[in-house]
């Protein structure tokens, strides 16, 4: 996403560029107490838009319009704690100002009003220290904001940088990094659900079932955790989104918008399941298993106006996609049996001549069988997708 543009004072400019190189969540205000700058990922981490902030620039931290705006960042700090924060520093917002109290009056938030009557200007500490609560929904999430008041070498007051850090246990932040921060990435990118054309993938498992009988339940479960693993990596690592696991099956979305263009998209989504397949035979031998116990079979298909955003709620922070592409996706890859990976006539035609290559794929050459033809095809797939064209990759 576009970031905004870094403040123009040299110091501040300085400040705002390491906050944004760290990645940390936070902001910059100037001299005048006005706001100069968001980092990319403090835009994020409020699920808006550089374009939707952008407006708050210039204005008085203090003031109601910048309460009011904050209001319509869906990850914004509560109207209540934000003006709870801004309240501890009109001490020192008066004091830096030229005309003290009578200027903060001027733009004040009316919630304000009868802290500033009873505020005694007075120069902040060097550092700083507060606390926001975070909406995200109907739930909110602590913050604590830790600020550092800004001088120049002549020890004149520029400014103030603040940090956000998420109110969580170490420990909390010791799992999640222990997931590929790509994918996280990739997630974050879905600020709003919206039409977004890419490719689908569907993999399974098959005679999982049969399998499940044979091993005992914890070798079974760090089978699939194995196989889950991989699928995710070889995922992730070609900018794809991992959907759904649903018991020893797995969705994943390889979105045109977060590729080059839709053939890179297209061509993502077959790497990957190549990359999957070859590394079943890895997997069946730390399982103690046969080759041909692991095997996998693929469904691939385009989805041309696939409704995709992120499902955030307390339990799960995952991807999740709509139409009718997904449910096609789905009756591919069921009739995929024999660990094959069946790829629809449209995905393949979303390959342009480099990437084809790339892949192997002779596009003039391919010859495309429908659902209904093929002998492997299951009864939702002749009576939903008769005449969906696919073949092997």
């Amino acid at each position: 996403m576009d970031a905004l543009p870094l403040p123009e004072h040299p110091l501040l400019r300085e400040v705002a560029d390491r906050l944004e190189s760290g990645r940390h969540v936070a902001e910059v205000w100037d001299a005048r107490w006005q706001l100069a700058y968001l980092t990319t990922d403090f835009i994020l981490a409020a699920s808006t838009t550089a374009t939707e902030v952008a407006p708050a620039l210039g204005e008085p931290i203090y003031s109601g319009r910048t309460a009011a705006l904050r209001d319509e960042w869906p990850g914004g700090a509560t109207r209540s704690s934000w003006l709870a924060h801004i309240a501890r520093w009109l001490p020192a917002i008066a004091h830096d100002l030229p005309d003290g109290v009578d200027e903060v009056g001027l733009n004040l938030a009316p919630e304000l009003a009868a802290v500033l009557a009873d505020a005694t200007p007075r120069r902040a500490d060097s550092l700083l220290a507060g606390h926001v609560e975070i909406k995200f929904g109907r739930r909110t999430v602590p913050y604590s904001v830790m600020g550092a008041r800004l001088t120049d070498d002549d020890d004149a007051f520029v400014g103030t940088a603040w940090v956000g850090i998420p109110g969580i246990s170490g420990a909390t932040l010791s799992l999640l990094a222990t997931g590929d921060h790509r994918s996280l990435n990739n997630l974050l990118g879905l600020v709003r659900p919206a039409r977004r054309p890419g490719a689908v993938l569907f993999a399974d498992l098959e005679g999982s079932t049969a399998l499940a009988r044979t091993l005992p339940a914890a070798e079974y479960f760090r089978a699939v955790r194995r196989l889950m693993t991989c699928i995710d990596d070889e995922i992730v690592s070609r900018g794809g989104l991992v959907g759904k696991h649903a018991g020893d099956g797995a969705s994943a979305f390889f979105l045109a918008e977060q590729h080059d263009s839709e053939s890179a998209a297209a061509r993502a989504c077959i790497d990957a399941a190549r990359a999957i397949r070859e590394r079943t035979g890895e997997i069946a031998e730390r399982s103690d298993l046969a080759a041909s116990e692991v095997a996998v079979r693929f469904g691939l298909h385009w989805g041309a106006t696939l409704y995709v955003g992120r499902l955030l709620t307390s339990g799960r922070a995952d991807v999740t996609a709509l139409g009718d592409a997904v449910n096609e996706a789905a009756r591919i890859e069921a009739c995929a049996s024999g660990g094959l990976a069946l790829a629809s006539k449209d995905l393949i035609e979303r390959l342009d001549p480099a990437d084809a290559a790339t892949l192997g794929v002779e596009s003039a050459a391919m010859r495309f069988t429908t659902l209904t033809d093929l002998a492997s095809a299951t009864d939702k797939a002749r009576r939903d997708a008769p005449s969906l064209a696919v073949c092997e990759v």
